[in-house]
């Protein structure tokens, strides 16, 4: 074995053995790599309607068990009115990646619920809007 070719064998080995041991820190997926979506629609109407949504990385279909929900808001669109806007709650999540709600949906209809969630190792916050039907 020349000594170009240990070399390169040890920077290759360096490589690998940096990599498993920064445990992939550095590579980050973007707000877009997630989705959140509805659970168990359609919503019941309620003072305190419950609305369960997952959060979902995207390009592995694997559930996100450990985001925390940092803003959520439910609200009623009313056409060239100001939207009714009605507060949330959140529950603690099932630990599967399903995250609990509770709003004030008082009325049938089309719903948006807007949330924004902190996912552990992503320096970005995940945001989306949700559409969903409420019903009696």
């Amino acid at each position: 074995m020349t000594s170009v070719t240990w070399r390169k064998g040890a920077l290759a080995v360096s490589v690998v053995l940096l990599a498993n041991l920064s445990g992939g820190a550095g590579v980050m997926a973007a707000p877009q790599d997630y989705r959140f979506e509805i659970v168990d629609p359609p919503v019941r109407i309620g003072k305190d309607a419950a609305i369960g949504v997952r959060l979902v990385h995207a390009p592995s279909g694997r559930p996100i068990a450990d985001a925390v929900i940092i803003q959520s808001r439910v609200e009623m669109p009313m056409g060239s009115a100001p939207a009714m806007v009605a507060k949330t709650t959140a529950v603690q999540p099932d630990g599967k990646g399903v995250y609990r709600l509770m709003g004030e949906v008082t009325m049938e209809g089309d719903w948006s619920l807007n949330l924004a969630a902190k996912v552990q190792g992503e320096a970005e916050t995940i945001r989306a809007t949700l559409r969903f039907k409420a019903v009696k």
